[in-house]
């Protein structure tokens, strides 16, 4: 059995449930669940699909509010990622 080191969190992390897309190349945006979130990143389920290290996290409905983000982990069909500026 292989384990995986994580990160240690710098902070304190809120749970959520909460509806998010990833955009994509094509237009058409991928739905995730935001698992855990803070003001520097958060914990994605993406439902076994395989992201890029990088990508953009549309959090709402309308994609008006949206993030840059890069993978710092990977464990099955959830990703860690840290926002970037």
């Amino acid at each position: 059995m292989n384990v995986i080191a994580f990160p240690v969190r710098r902070l304190p992390a809120c749970p959520a449930e909460i509806p998010a897309h990833i955009a994509r190349m094509d237009g058409e945006p991928l739905p995730c669940t935001l698992l855990e979130l803070t003001w520097r990143g958060a914990r994605v389920s993406t439902a076994k699909i395989v992201l890029p290290n990088a990508f953009i996290l549309l959090l709402s409905g309308h994609g008006l509010i949206e993030r840059k983000c890069r993978v710092i982990w990977r464990e099955w069909d959830v990703v860690g990622v840290e926002f970037e500026a």
